[in-house]
């Protein structure tokens, strides 16, 4: 699983795995779940832009629903590291979707339907 997240480059960006992130991630989870949060991540990487610190949340359903967090930060102008990752409850998880900082597809950002007359 390592080599699944250990260096990425998109777009002149880097984003690097910290040691103990890959750690904490087989201690936290299953095989199964921890396989599901790296694909997630993974798929995600073009659309992450974290600041110095960011916390992005996402949900897999392996073999239930599990929330979970990622911390990433900003080492350098193009280069990121993930450091932390830890199981969380769905109202964090809703906290970092209103913050927009999910990694799931939801459906709170597809616009919304205009009752509008025409």
């Amino acid at each position: 699983m390592s080599t699944d997240l250990r260096q990425k480059y998109i777009e002149d960006r880097i984003f690097d795995v910290d040691e103990g992130f890959i750690d904490k991630l087989q201690q936290s989870f299953s095989m199964v779940q921890s396989m599901a949060i790296a694909k997630l991540i993974n798929k995600k990487l073009d659309k992450l832009n974290p600041n110095k610190s960011t916390t992005y949340g996402g949900v897999i359903h392996k073999p239930e629903a599990t929330f979970f967090s990622v911390d990433c930060i900003r080492l350098d102008k193009n280069l990121y590291s993930f450091t932390d990752v830890r199981e969380i409850d769905s109202d964090e998880y809703l906290d970092l979707i209103n913050l927009n900082l999910n990694l799931n597809e939801s459906w709170l950002q597809i616009p919304a339907y205009s009752h509008r007359k025409e």
